[in-house]
């Protein structure tokens, strides 16, 4: 699928909130996302890797292996996402397939509890930098952490954009108004962090 230059996909990642109980580990889950500029979301995808438990998935020394997925979404929007980091738009050259492709050879390790998808999401943007599909001028690791902080401190409100950071983890420009599921009734909690109070559903990992 080739778009026009200035409907190039955009590459962002997205954080998804855990819940209260990763509060002192890991608070987001986050993916690789492909977006449209537009609200049509009919091409958008996702790509990450989760350790949720399905029927069928076999356990490794009693522990929900790791697996790579690659996703098209009906809907980008849910009541877990809560923020965007906004990497660069995805050459016309390179296809949906291309990127799959790309990332999907990342290693992932199964025997480290600290190994987790934030991990992964590391090695996906150093890969990316490294290949020159995006440009970003900063570590991986240091872009990560940039956005995890941008998202912390960014409050769900489902009536307005998707808030979005640049590798910074300054506001970026770009706004992303995507199409919400029914938001399903939830718990709050609410909690302080960084001098922020923070109110957000109680979910669960991906």
């Amino acid at each position: 699928m080739v778009l026009r230059n200035r409907n190039k996909l955009r590459i962002c990642v997205a954080f998804y909130y855990r819940g209260v109980q990763h509060i002192h580990d890991d608070l987001f889950h986050t993916a690789i996302l492909l977006l449209p500029k537009s609200q049509d979301e009919s091409h958008t995808s996702r790509f990450h890797v989760t350790n949720s438990l399905k029927p069928g998935i076999v356990l490794v020394n009693d522990r929900v292996p790791w697996r790579y997925e690659s996703l098209s979404l009906d809907y980008v929007r849910t009541n877990r996402l809560n923020a965007f980091l906004f990497l660069g738009k995805l050459s016309p050259e390179i296809g949906v397939e291309d990127f799959n492709a790309i990332l999907f050879y990342l290693p992932m390790v199964q025997d480290d509890p600290g190994w987790n998808c934030n991990s992964w999401t590391v090695l996906a943007i150093r890969l990316l930098q490294e290949k020159g599909i995006i440009n970003a001028p900063l570590s991986a690791n240091q872009i990560l952490f940039n956005g995890l902080q941008f998202a912390s401190t960014s409050l769900l409100d489902h009536n307005l954009p998707v808030a979005t950071c640049d590798v910074h983890g300054h506001w970026a420009k770009h706004r992303f108004t995507c199409k919400s599921t029914s938001v399903s009734l939830c718990l709050l909690a609410a909690w302080f962090t960084s001098g922020y109070l923070l109110i957000r559903p109680y979910v669960f990992c991906l």
